[in-house]
Order: C-alpha cells, then sequence, then structure tokens
C-alpha cells in the first residue's frame, strides 16, 4: 500500500503545475489568423465603399428632386399644371429608393459569411483591452467597421425619409 501511494506522489510530481484560471495567454497567440480576419473585413469594407458612395449620390438626388416638387406644391394655383408629372416622378422615386433598401440590405447580408471574423476581431478587441495593449491595427478596424456601419444606418435613415415624404405627396397635395 506504501509504494503505491509513494507511486501516485512521485507522477502527480511530474506533471507540470496545472495554470491557474485567471492566467492570460500569451499575447502574440494566434496574432496570424487573427491579423488575416482583419484584412478580410478591411476588404470587405473598401469592396462595399463605392456601392454605398453611389447609393449616396442616387439619394441626394432624389431628395433634391422631391425638395423642388414640394415647393412647388405649396402653391395650389401652380400644382395642378404638374399634377401627372409629379406622380410620375414620385412613383418612380418610391420605386428607386425601394430598389436602393434592397441592395443596402443585400450589402448588410453580405456579411453573414465574414461573422466568424467580426468575432474575432471583436474578441482580440476585448482581450487586449483587458491588458492594457490595444493595438493601432485593432482600433483602426473596428472605427473602420464601426464608421461603415454608421454609414449603412444613415442611409438607411435616408430612405425612410425619402419614403415618407413620397407618401405625403401622393396621398395628400397629388390626390
Amino acid at each position: 500500500m506504501g509504494v503505491l501511494a509513494w507511486l501516485e506522489g512521485q507522477a502527480q510530481s511530474a506533471r507540470p503545475p496545472t495554470p491557474r484560471k485567471d492566467s492570460l495567454p500569451p499575447i502574440d497567440s494566434a496574432i496570424t489568423p487573427f491579423e488575416g480576419h482583419q484584412q478580410t473585413l478591411l476588404r470587405l469594407i473598401a469592396y462595399h465603399q463605392p456601392e454605398l458612395d453611389t447609393l449616396a449620390a442616387q439619394l441626394r438626388h432624389w431628395r433634391d428632386t422631391l425638395n423642388q416638387m414640394m415647393e412647388i406644391a405649396r402653391y395650389p394655383k401652380r400644382l395642378p399644371f404638374y399634377v401627372d408629372s409629379f406622380r410620375t416622378v414620385t412613383g418612380r422615386i418610391r420605386a428607386g429608393s425601394e430598389a436602393a433598401y434592397a441592395r443596402l440590405k443585400d450589402l448588410y447580408y453580405e456579411w453573414l459569411p465574414h461573422q466568424y471574423a467580426l468575432m474575432a476581431v471583436y474578441t482580440r478587441y476585448g482581450e487586449l483591452k483587458v491588458v492594457h495593449r490595444l493595438t493601432p491595427s485593432v482600433r483602426e478596424t473596428l472605427a473602420a467597421y464601426r464608421a461603415y456601419l454608421d454609414r449603412l444606418v444613415t442611409l438607411n435613415q435616408q430612405i425612410a425619409a425619402l419614403w415618407t415624404d413620397c407618401d405625403y405627396l401622393l396621398l395628400s397635395k397629388l390626390k
């Protein structure tokens, strides 16, 4: 019995000590795949930027057209001359803005296959922030992603405002 206890004690002392649960891994562990995830996110943001610029320009054009039409609609004596053309233009703007909304949703859904990379970047951000070793590349990647999301939200709000104004013109002024 004593020999077995002695052998078991020797086997336990030969094992390396178990790390503490709250000890952090080395800071550069798995940095290579993480940088690959960062590059994936930045490439996708850069790929979407021209499309977002095009959508923003189109929304500005539609907004200017609607503002001009609403300015003319303020004067009831001139409105009967323009009702038919205004209905046509307003209908086209409404249909175009619905297509822009569908494209905006498609751009958003293109992120679904990249959710793993996004979660990896946010996880790495949290790990580095805890140990006060946040790198500029992580900050820049997340700042670019946040700016991208802000732009998506802004374009979505502009589309909603266009729909509101189109419905206002079609349902009240152009009856």
